[in-house]
């Protein structure tokens, strides 16, 4: 497949994703802020059906298509450290909580026409130059394992990724169901006033899968903080974090996918949609501040909401793993001192 198919192939599952996070009312601000108030659970059903479905899928791969599936797992071959992986998803997660919002989310947000999306971008463009200025002096670009060291967690029990992987991605789907069952999404207070009634559970197996076309087309997994650090570099001609950019198609892989996929299947759906009541949103001073800090803290961590939540979670990174963690304990942390 040519390099100029592949990225027409990246914004057309970009759109699909766009469009279900649209469906269930997850860009709806509200929806992040009261996941982490406990009062809505769109977040963390789409999230456990996310990672599930991403470790079967990639069970399957990991058989199939063994060499290329290890070549795209980039968390068990880099770290940067727990406290540079928890602490900087901890900062990501006070950043979701005052922002109602996520590095993946931000380009849904825009698409669909949020009234906060815009200054959660401005914050997020921001917190990534903090983070490329600051790069140079203070975090090490060096983030390669140390040959033998075991990462994840196959590794790390000395058996195959699909021995750990199946079972577990099973069981997190089973627990996403189960979310389901007990808190049913018709009855969510953000499904309601939207009207957005597609189901957490397969919005979130949409996502999932869609980590086995990107890991064949550009190998490696979802990500989603890494395109503002595409944005940002570019624009400075690489006066600014020259890493990350963009010298060819694949390299834009992520920002076609999130950016401009992400952003046009929230559109579309938006579009398709009736007018609804409008949502509540953080005041524009908090939604940047928000936005500041889930770049800042994405960018520290090497990996936000998509890439070690998802992509590193479903990898089995041990590290990873912890970092999705912190993001949770951040956000609700934040939103019990906001109450």
């Amino acid at each position: 497949m040519s390099d100029l198919m592949k990225g027409v192939a990246f914004v057309v599952f970009g759109v699909a994703e766009g469009y279900v996070f649209f469906k269930t009312g997850l860009l709806n601000p509200q929806a992040v802020m009261d996941q982490m108030k406990f009062s809505s659970f769109i977040v963390m059903k789409l999230f456990l059906s996310a990672v599930g479905t991403s470790m079967v899928a990639q069970s399957i791969m990991s058989v199939v298509a063994k060499d290329e599936f290890e070549k795209t797992r980039k968390y068990s071959k880099t770290a940067v450290g727990y406290p540079r992986a928890v602490g900087g998803c901890a900062l990501l997660g006070v950043g979701m909580a005052l922002a109602g919002s996520g590095p993946t989310l931000i380009p849904g947000q825009l698409g669909a026409g949020g009234s906060s999306a815009l200054n959660v971008f401005l914050g997020a463009l921001t917190g990534g130059l903090i983070f490329g200025i600051l790069e140079p002096s203070f975090f090490s670009t060096n983030i390669a394992c140390p040959k033998g060291e075991k990462t994840s967690v196959d590794l790390k029990m000395g058996v195959s990724y699909f021995k750990v992987a199946a079972p577990l991605g099973l069981l997190l789907l089973s627990a996403a169901y189960g979310l389901e069952v007990v808190f049913p999404h018709s009855e969510d207070p953000i499904s309601r006033a939207s009207g957005q009634t597609m189901l957490p559970f397969l919005a979130g197996m949409v996502v999932g899968l869609n980590q086995l076309p990107l890991r064949f087309l550009s190998g490696k997994g979802q990500g989603g903080s890494s395109s503002v650090m595409n944005i940002i570099a570019t624009a400075t001609n690489g006066a600014v974090s020259p890493r990350f950019k963009l010298t060819s198609i694949l390299s834009a892989s992520q920002l076609l996918y999130v950016y401009v996929g992400t952003a046009a299947g929230a559109y579309l759906a938006a579009a398709a949609s009736s007018p609804t009541a409008a949502a509540a949103v953080p005041t524009a001073a908090r939604a940047f501040a928000g936005g500041v800090l889930m770049l800042l803290g994405s960018r520290i961590a090497d990996g936000c909401t998509c890439g070690h939540g998802i992509s590193g979670f479903s990898e089995l990174s041990v590290q990873s793993i912890a970092a999705a963690a912190a993001i949770f304990a951040g956000g609700i942390a934040t939103a019990a001192v906001l109450a």
